[in-house]
């Protein structure tokens, strides 16, 4: 009997993951390429995704029966899921890049694209075993902050797609330029690029993996887990939800300090709710999360045409 599958791929700053994922949700012919040498500079975005694609269909599809392709952007995504308007940290893809028209022509395929944050919320739900939760938020502390929510058991797009930017919350104060083209979004104070930042400017002769075991106790990095504490107990209190999930590279270190992080984030929650019963799981990054997302996103839109 033919194997049905959907392929999956995972479009980040540094690299992209990909894979056909079947309807139990494994992963067959995983690979990874930096995105450098996905995105050329000589061709425009829908010709260099659609040239990956072929490649690595002709090498692994075999004989499997291919249902959609579905692709996670670091992007702004549209609310109808069809353009990807704006994706600031990969200069090869333009703004308002008309991804599903150009590619399902390029492909011949269904294809579904989605922001990669939403793409990851989805598998950790179902990773973390919480699928029937109806109001979930997820923060990933990365290169950014990105961001994806859960109201009533849909993903909240906003009215023109681009809901759950928390990354980009304007900080009073801040005068940073950020790479969305704004000033002083909170990113450039709280995010992986933010920690290089105050590690060269205040501890230069730190690596950059010992600044949570070696400067923890600096009033410095005191204040960054503070903020990104407080990032937290912002959507806490503004959405009340089941659950939060935590995840990002910040959080994949393994001397960070998650005691000193969870007792600020309980501090700056409002009281006594949703303080008193909040519930924060953490994600469990590896190099499939992206695309086995992507996959269970595919598999809800073939379902119900009307999921978005």
């Amino acid at each position: 009997m033919t194997q049905n599958v959907v392929l999956g791929m995972d479009v980040g700053g540094t690299n992209c993951r990909i894979g056909l994922i079947t309807e139990d949700l494994q992963v067959l012919e995983f690979e990874i390429f930096p995105t450098e040498k996905v995105f050329s500079k000589d061709l425009n975005a829908s010709i260099n995704i659609s040239n990956f694609i072929k490649a690595y269909l002709l090498r692994n599809l075999k004989d499997m029966n291919l249902l959609a392709v579905s692709i996670g952007f670091p992007s702004t995504i549209s609310r109808d899921k069809k353009t990807v308007i704006q994706t600031p940290n990969i200069k090869n893809i333009s703004d308002n890049f008309d991804a599903v028209d150009l590619l399902e022509r390029e492909l011949n395929c269904t294809v579904y694209v989605n922001k990669d944050t939403n793409n990851l919320l989805l598998y950790d739900m179902n990773e973390l075993d919480i699928n029937d939760y109806q109001d979930v938020c997820g923060i990933y502390f990365g290169t950014g902050v990105g961001n994806a929510v859960m109201i009533n058991g849909k993903i909240l797009t906003g009215h023109n797609g681009v809901a759950s930017e928390l990354g980009h919350l304007p900080v009073y104060g801040n005068r940073n330029k950020c790479t969305c083209g704004n000033i002083g979004c909170l990113e450039t104070v709280i995010s992986g690029l933010a920690l290089v930042q105050l590690r060269n400017a205040n501890f230069p002769q730190t690596e950059l993996n010992e600044i949570f075991l070696k400067k923890s106790n600096t009033p410095e990095v005191c204040n960054f887990i503070k903020g990104m504490a407080q990032t937290v107990a912002l959507q806490a209190n503004i959405f009340d939800p089941e659950c939060i999930i935590l995840g990002g590279g910040l959080l994949m270190d393994g001397y960070f300090p998650f005691s000193d992080f969870e007792r600020e984030i309980h501090a700056s929650t409002r009281k006594p709710y949703p303080e008193k019963n909040m519930l924060l799981k953490y994600s469990h990054p590896t190099q499939i999360n992206g695309v086995i997302g992507a996959g269970i996103y595919a598999y809800k839109r073939l379902k119900d045409v009307n999921y978005r």
